[in-house]
């Protein structure tokens, strides 16, 4: 017994003093946010968001207001790494930093944190002249899931350019908001193939039969990564009227249609359909963006 009590003091002494060491460490990076050297106030603001420390929040959101823009956006990051809500009204006043590198950091960050109050602040920034500053918008509102933000993404679905088309359906994929689904059929029949591949992925996910139709015609799409998420999209919505048209894939040149197709049928119910001998059929194996 006396054994078993010193070996329970051994254990939370080592483990006191393992929080007392990585305390004092923290401590001791803080204070280099206070150098007049702004490649080490960096490095310290990058080494508290890989230490993860709750306690170095407040420092970090200090940080955010350093005259440095690469401390400004380290300290979002580490921010979006420890996903502390207390970091989240400081972030989104980040939102309106000079430097578009801290604003997608800090949208990034918010997206990381999951905090619906960011929701307004994020689709105002949905109008940023700076492109990748949109994608990292709509990556975090994708993370947000909140509806709220469905009708400004239907809007980005029109958006010239392509990646920022193909982010906004993952988003409403993500969101599974009905009101979404016309818009998302119509992209089916974009110019870019990545995006007709992801608005049939979010029409999945949303599982709305009026999208059926439209999936069942996305099966002959020249592109087989479309072809592909056409047929799961199809085994996710479990409509019988898209059997024969799957089946069909069951002769297609690439396994990863065929095998998609499979499961897709397994998921409506049909029994496995045995597998033809694939037949070329001249369509190109890259995605391209047009």
């Amino acid at each position: 017994m006396g054994k078993k009590v010193c070996i329970s003091i051994a254990v939370v002494t080592i483990m006191f003093a393992a929080m007392v060491t990585s305390a004092f460490c923290a401590q001791n990076t803080i204070e280099k946010l206070r150098s007049s050297d702004p490649n080490e106030r960096a490095m310290a603001v990058t080494e508290l968001g890989r230490k993860s420390d709750p306690s170095s929040v407040q420092a970090l959101i200090n940080a955010l207001g350093d005259a440095s823009e690469d401390v400004r956006r380290r300290a979002a990051q580490s921010l979006g790494k420890i996903k502390d809500g207390s970091a989240v009204e400081p972030l989104i006043a980040a939102l309106r930093d000079k430097n578009a590198n801290v604003r997608m950091c800090a949208a990034q960050a918010l997206g990381f944190i999951q905090d619906t109050k960011a929701t307004e602040a994020l689709l105002a920034l949905l109008n940023d002249a700076n492109t990748e500053v949109k994608k990292f918008v709509i990556k975090a509102l994708a993370q947000l899931r909140d509806n709220r933000a469905s009708d400004s993404l239907i809007a980005a679905l029109k958006d010239a350019d392509s990646s920022v088309r193909q982010l906004s359906a993952e988003a409403l994929g993500e969101m599974k908001d009905a009101k979404s689904v016309d818009s998302l059929i119509e992209l089916l029949k974009d110019n870019a193939a990545l995006v007709r591949m992801d608005a049939a992925g979010a029409l999945g996910k949303i599982k709305d039969s009026k999208a059926v139709e439209p999936l069942i015609s996305a099966l002959n799409d020249k592109y087989k990564e479309v072809r592909a998420a056409s047929a799961e999209a199809l085994g996710e919505i479990q409509d019988a009227k898209a059997t024969d048209a799957l089946k069909k894939l069951a002769g297609d040149e690439y396994k990863e249609v065929r095998d998609k197709a499979k499961t897709a049928l397994q998921n409506i119910g049909i029994a496995k359909p045995q597998e033809e001998e694939p037949k070329p059929t001249g369509t190109n194996t890259n995605l391209e963006l047009k």
